[in-house]
């Protein structure tokens, strides 16, 4: 009996002489590794424990910066650390990575260095993390100037399966991972000069993103806003209470960014654009929709986009006589599929747009629009149909933009033009009732009798109800203007052809 319990002894003392000298090699590695990184970085920390047998690391009050990333942590945990795979391989094998009250700051615009830059990289292993995960944590992106472009409060973060290599940093998203869960609050993002981009919330399950109160807000009120801008420039209000992102996937292709999801639902949108057309004309040229989506410096494919019981209201102040005219879209229901500039080698599909809403609410309005965002000369259709569009609703645009009053209702009217970034050509269908114009004066108390019957005189109609369709209404686009005012000129260009005589 004896002789066996030394034999156990023996064992049990060479198994704990043999734990103290792995704990003592791989804390000797680690800090040689953690040397390294201080080396090239400004990196500390207080403590640092180590635990083979449980697979244990943690390391105390971590401070590191570096040009382009700095982080800030009371605690770093690691359980399940593969010591074996890193002395024989170099590799980091981790099952969790654990990261209490992180601030991390990203500077953007500095000089890449060893935390950015795959070929300056120290590290030549592979890393693999089963699960990162993070909690009361603060992200800020800042120019070099110290200006916050993003500031974002983690509530809680969980990365599964994320994993990094020397191949891998060289791509537009330096890591890959498999799953994203958790919560950020506070999330503020500088759009530009102009306007700011905030939400409430977002939770995050399984890749599925619920983002609750995203608003874009103007940083100056109207009149001010025109005395910041060097040109006519949309000043845009959103209000958006739900929207969701689902199975968002982040991932890189052809070493660019790409993000990639089946469907995004937007619910009550409230939209407002103002525009002053009294200020400087921006000469600029205008892109299509397909050609912005086409040239975009990020893959993005999007199956369908969702729009859901949301208004929309354009405000426009005109150069003439700088009074505000408005478009009204209420109830506005949309279907957009496949937002894609991802299958350039396979052929593409055709983006579709399907729309209905209550225009100037009153009339139903229902478009069909769709194009090729990878046709080079940025084809287009665009068809629909408006129904029971009164004078008191045209009125709301037509009186304080162009001076002009109508009298009677639109029964129907019907278009279709097809298209490319240079001309389009359609046709128009109208249904009248007694519909005539009358000119203002330039106060627009009154009507100008004189201008007014001249105007009616051409007016094909003689205050009759009536119907009239006109084929091949050319259209030339003004390409320093957007693609909404090209639309407006196929509508006008069809009205005004199908309604005067010949």
């Amino acid at each position: 009996m004896k002789k066996y319990i030394k034999v156990i002894l023996v064992i049990l003392g060479v198994s704990l002489v043999l734990v103290i000298g792995a704990n003592y090699y791989a804390k000797l590695q680690l800090k040689k590794a953690l040397s390294e990184v201080s080396a090239k970085n400004d990196f500390s920390y207080e403590t640092l424990d180590v635990n083979v047998l449980l697979g244990k690391v943690s390391i105390d009050n971590v401070n590191f910066k570096s040009k382009s990333f700095e982080l800030e942590s009371p605690s770093i945990k690691v359980k399940g650390f593969g010591y074996w795979s890193y002395i024989t391989s170099k590799d980091i094998s981790v099952s969790t990575l654990q990261i209490d009250a992180p601030k991390l700051k990203v500077i953007k615009g500095a000089e890449k260095d060893t935390v950015t830059s795959a070929k300056n990289h120290s590290f030549k292993g592979d890393i693999s993390i089963g699960n990162i995960k993070t909690s009361n944590g603060y992200l800020d992106v800042i120019n070099e100037g110290d200006e916050k472009n993003i500031s974002i409060k983690l509530s809680n973060i969980n990365f599964k399966s994320f994993k990094t290599s020397q191949e891998i940093l060289k791509n537009g998203l330096p890591f890959n991972y498999e799953s994203l869960s958790g919560s950020l609050d506070s999330v503020y993002v500088k759009m530009n000069f102009y306007q700011d981009l905030k939400v409430q919330s977002i939770k995050i399950e399984d890749n599925n993103f619920n983002v609750n109160n995203l608003s874009i807000t103007p940083k100056y009120e109207r009149a001010e806003f025109q005395n910041v801008i060097p040109y006519e420039k949309d000043l845009i209000t959103l209000n958006v209470p739900e929207l969701k992102l689902n199975n968002l996937k982040i991932d890189t292709l052809n070493d660019e960014l790409s993000l990639k999801t089946p469907s995004i639902v937007v619910v009550n949108a409230d939209c407002n654009i103002y525009r002053d057309k009294t200020h400087t004309d921006d000469v600029r040229i205008k892109p299509m929709y397909s050609e912005m989506l086409r040239n975009l410096n990020f893959g993005l494919d999007i199956n369908a986009l969702q729009i859901q019981s949301s208004k929309l209201v354009y405000e426009e102040r005109a150069e003439g006589t700088k009074k505000i005219g408005k478009v009204l879209l209420e109830n506005l229901n949309a279907t957009i599929k496949d937002i894609n500039n991802t299958s350039k080698n396979d052929g593409g599909k055709l983006t579709t747009a399907n729309i209905s809403t209550n225009f100037m609410g009153t009339s139903q309005l229902n478009v069909n629009w769709q194009f090729d965002i990878n046709n080079l000369n940025d084809t287009f259709n665009i068809k629909g149909e408006a129904k029971q569009v009164s004078a008191d609703a045209m009125n709301m645009f037509f009186v304080p933009a162009v001076n002009v009053k109508a009298i009677g209702t639109l029964n129907e009217l019907y278009f279709n033009y097809s298209g490319d970034k240079n001309d389009a050509l359609g046709d128009m269908r109208i249904d009248y009732s007694t519909f005539k114009v009358e000119v203002l004066r330039k106060d627009g108390s009154s009507k100008n009798r004189l201008l007014s019957g001249i105007v009616n005189l051409f007016l094909d109609n003689n205050e009759k109800d009536g119907r009239v369709t006109k084929q091949d209404v050319s259209v030339t686009r003004d390409k320093t203007k957007s693609f909404w005012n090209y639309f407006w000129l196929c509508i006008r260009n069809g009205a005004l052809q199908s309604l005067t005589k010949s």
